[in-house]
């Protein structure tokens, strides 16, 4: 079924223009659960200096929102519930605006209903009522990455290991310095008040060797792969980070090409939330040397992110 942006309007979460692309989300109102989808914006323009700048930022903040939503689901925080109009009119209208020859909403509709077209098959539409609700026929699950694998295998389950994460993520995110308000926001909403707030996890003791060995080795590695993820969000990892990362393997147990291997699966996961079928090389390649990738692994992985959709 072809669909029309009025219809789809009451499923839009967000809609950003990053580029060329529109990075949508969609959801049932007061679902929690969000299918995210890009569309490409087919208008050419020149993109200025402002338009350039603009992109850098809301890559970001779907790159936070990606992390939001993980942390979410493994500290077992409800999603806010946000409506449609809210986040479409903020996120979408007047994006780009004189500046350059940006696209026309028209243009960036287009896209976002070409995004909506990939994951359709999670909702069912009623043409008499107009209403949305779930498919009537649940749509086959899509082969999870090795990220999603390790993370259903080896949850973050018992309330020790959610509180250990919690101070692993605000020490790795204090290890630079101080974290802007931003930053602060977005821990503060995606952990919840029983693991603590940002100030008080920095506040606490650093996690030690002693603590790590209480763990399994499959949590370890689900712990060790989320530091990673949530430190690459932002696509610069500080050296003092790095340190940090360094040195929380060593304590969790993961040294030399076992540490390599973990941080890579959360390399590959960052760099999913990003691609899309029509990405050209140079641009993957960017993307990957950002997140410390060889362009053959940025290939590979953009390989398995296109078999697996």
């Amino acid at each position: 079924m072809n669909y029309t942006i009025d219809q789809i309007q009451p499923l839009i979460v967000s809609a950003e223009e990053d580029g060329r692309t529109m990075i949508c989300e969609f959801a049932l109102p007061g679902s929690d659960e969000i299918f995210s989808a890009k569309g490409t914006i087919r208008k050419q323009r020149t993109v200025t200096t402002e338009v350039k700048r603009q992109v850098s930022r809301t890559l970001t903040n779907s790159l936070r929102r990606s992390a939001s939503q993980l942390l979410r689901g493994l500290f077992g925080s409800n999603v806010v519930g946000r409506t449609a109009s809210t986040a479409f009119n903020t996120a979408t209208r007047g994006v780009g605006r004189n500046v350059g020859t940006g696209p026309s909403d028209a243009d960036k509709d287009a896209a976002i209903v070409e995004a909506f077209q990939r994951v359709a098959r999670n909702f069912h539409y009623d043409e008499a009522s107009g209403k949305w609700s779930g498919p009537k026929t649940p749509a086959a699950p899509k082969e999870a990455s090795p990220f999603a694998q390790q993370l259903k295998s080896n949850p973050v389950s018992s309330a020790f290991e959610k509180k250990l994460l919690g101070r692993m993520l605000a020490h790795l995110a204090y290890a630079d310095g101080d974290v802007s308000s931003e930053e602060m926001d977005f821990f503060n909403s995606s952990i919840p008040a029983e693991v603590g707030t940002l100030e008080s996890l920095k506040n606490s003791d650093p996690v030690s060797a002693v603590e790590c060995e209480s763990l399994g080795g499959g949590v370890r590695k689900t712990i060790y792969m989320i530091a990673w993820a949530i430190s690459l969000m932002d696509l610069d990892i500080a050296d003092a980070e790095a340190e940090m990362l360094a040195s929380l393997g060593e304590k969790l147990g993961f040294t030399g090409s076992a540490a390599d291997e973990i941080a890579k699966i959360a390399k590959f996961y960052v760099l999913d939330g990003y691609l899309d079928e029509d990405m050209p090389r140079s641009e993957l390649f960017e993307l990957g040397e950002k997140l410390g990738l060889s362009n053959d692994d940025a290939e590979r992985a953009k390989i398995a992110w296109m078999k697996r959709q």
